[in-house]
């Protein structure tokens, strides 16, 4: 059945709460583009205010970006939906607020909410609905990452510990090719990268490079060198993923595209295609860029709380869910590097020190899967923030964090 999504507030699916009869505008629609119904931007402009909704929504659509389809699941998985889910409040800065309240407060695009396989929390917000197709930012690490694990369940990988150019030609005789595959999964390589949003970062170099081919990213895998030893200490490192990402196309001999499809988004039951951005030499933006919906997302998150399976189905062992997900295994100077509100930095994911398991597939603006593993708790918050990180604007991201803390306390997973 088509669901009609109009561009204000309430125009939303809400499985939680029934949605009032008048409408109630979403922060900052003005200067997010409502006027100009929310436009699609291209690959100059699509980063700007007023193109963030319409091309952080449909990144497919972007002119001048070319992406890869992965098609549906041929046997989809309808997630259960409840309406007698508890009321979902938090706490933030000494006041307690309702997630309606949240939605008021904060540019959030779409927020999904599932504990144990049944959707308990569906709205979107300017316009989008269903059939948005949400942009990843780094959350497209996390996929990554359950690729390798899918790799080594293959037999396609012998050890974590062994060095990426055992497997991988593109990264022979680089300094990513003598790191381990787990301290690129870590970010502990000791390549010497910055990536701080300046514009003018290392980040910016291997951006230029995937939209102009001019290095080539396989070059640029040449020109950085290790600053310090290996598996020392936390440093993020987009270019570490990439590195991840040649591996896994030259040890299957296949697109990334393909073993998303066949490895991952088949199996697990996606409801709706995804998109890889892909660079200009064809190669997905393995560190930045896939689109899905907010319910695809979930079930991403959904592998990761259950230990690598959903709806009985095991996509991924559960011995690499269990070591991509541990703060013990870390070592404290790799833990010590970290930013604060982190406990850690795992296979691509960020860890958090509170009960339960609890760590976040997390992209800049905004962009988070919250996943406590204990309870089966997931929650997708996609948005369109005015900064990249909590660095130069901390309050939304702290307030998401407490909105993450207040809902799995409503729901009983924490005290």
């Amino acid at each position: 059945m088509a669901i009609n999504v109009m561009p204000t507030k309430f125009s939303v699916i809400s499985l939680a709460l029934a949605a009032p009869l008048f409408a109630i505008a979403a922060p900052d629609e003005s200067e997010l583009g409502k006027e100009q119904n929310y436009p699609v931007g291209n690959i100059r402009n699509w980063t700007q205010p007023q193109f963030r909704v319409g091309s952080w929504s449909a990144p497919q659509k972007i002119e001048g970006l070319s992406n890869s389809v992965v098609e549906k699941s041929a046997t989809p998985y309808s997630l259960k939906s409840s309406v007698n889910s508890a009321p979902l409040r938090y706490s933030h800065n000494g006041k307690e607020y309702s997630i309606d309240e949240y939605l008021d407060r904060q540019r959030t695009t779409s927020l999904f909410i599932v504990k144990d396989g049944t959707a308990l929390f569906e709205k979107y917000q300017y316009g989008r609905g269903k059939g948005s197709r949400f942009f990843s930012y780094s959350m497209a690490k996390s996929i990554t990452a359950l690729l390798v694990g899918v790799a080594i369940d293959k037999g396609l990988i012998s050890s974590l510990d062994d060095p990426a150019e055992k497997y991988s030609q593109t990264l022979k005789g680089t300094a990513y090719g003598s790191t381990s595959i787990r301290n690129l999964l870590r970010m502990s390589s000791g390549i010497d990268f910055t990536e701080n949003y300046s514009g003018s970062d290392d980040l910016s170099k291997l951006s230029r490079s995937a939209f102009t081919d001019n290095p080539p990213i396989p070059q640029l895998f040449k020109n950085f060198q290790r600053k310090s030893n290996q598996g020392e200490r936390f440093n993020y490192s987009s270019l570490e993923t990439m590195a991840i990402g040649y591996l896994l196309k030259d040890i299957s001999g296949k697109s990334i595209a393909a073993l998303t499809k066949d490895w991952v988004w088949d199996p697990m039951g996606a409801e709706d295609e995804g998109y890889w951005i892909l660079s200009k030499s064809g190669m997905e933006g393995v560190y930045c860029c896939f689109a899905a919906s907010s319910r695809d997302w979930a079930k991403l998150g959904m592998i990761f709380a259950n230990k690598g399976k959903i709806e009985n189905k095991s996509i991924v062992s559960a011995q690499y869910i269990s070591e991509a997900t541990s703060i013990d295994l870390l070592t404290e100077t790799q833990i010590r590097a970290l930013p604060e509100k982190f406990g850690g930095y795992g296979y691509q994911v960020w860890l958090l020190s509170g009960p339960g398991n609890q760590f976040i597939f997390r992209g800049t603006y905004g962009q988070s899967i919250f996943v406590h593993g204990d309870s089966g708790t997931v929650m997708v918050h996609t948005a369109a923030f005015k900064n990249p990180t909590s660095r130069t604007d901390p309050e939304p991201y702290n307030e998401m964090l407490s909105l993450w803390g207040g809902v799995l306390k409503s729901l009983g997973a924490t005290k």
